[in-house]
């Protein structure tokens, strides 16, 4: 299942940079005539890109996941760890999900999964 995840959210972390762009021409774009049309253009180029950021997101709502972070591409599903249900957590680079979290805590607090060292962040960040 990860390397359709790892497809899915190569996609949705792309269209969500382009949606970032897009939002930034627009705010870049200088009130008067001639640019209703450019922004006219440039909005409907965001919409496009999210609903197709949207279908992404749908994707992996129906393989059971959820992108927390379309930024840095993080992923949770729900788990059951020690008799609880918690938050599995999988990132871009990873093979399989490492870390797990409680449900009423971010993936920032996430802990290694039984048997997973999680790199360091200085390691990850490389």
């Amino acid at each position: 299942m990860i390397p359709l995840i790892r497809r899915i959210v190569v996609n949705a972390r792309a269209r969500h940079r382009l949606v970032l762009r897009k939002q930034d021409e627009l705010l870049s774009l200088r009130a008067g005539a001639g640019q209703e049309e450019a922004r006219e253009r440039i909005l409907g180029i965001t919409r496009r890109l999210r609903q197709q950021l949207k279908g992404y997101i749908g994707e992996l709502e129906e393989l059971g996941c959820f992108l927390r972070d379309a930024e840095t591409g993080v992923i949770e599903c729900y788990g059951e760890l020690n008799c609880d249900i918690v938050y599995f957590t999988w990132m871009p680079g990873q093979e399989t999900f490492q870390s797990w979290h409680p449900l009423d805590q971010s993936y920032v607090n996430r802990q290694p999964l039984p048997g997973v060292e999680l790199p360091k962040a200085r390691e990850a960040a490389e």
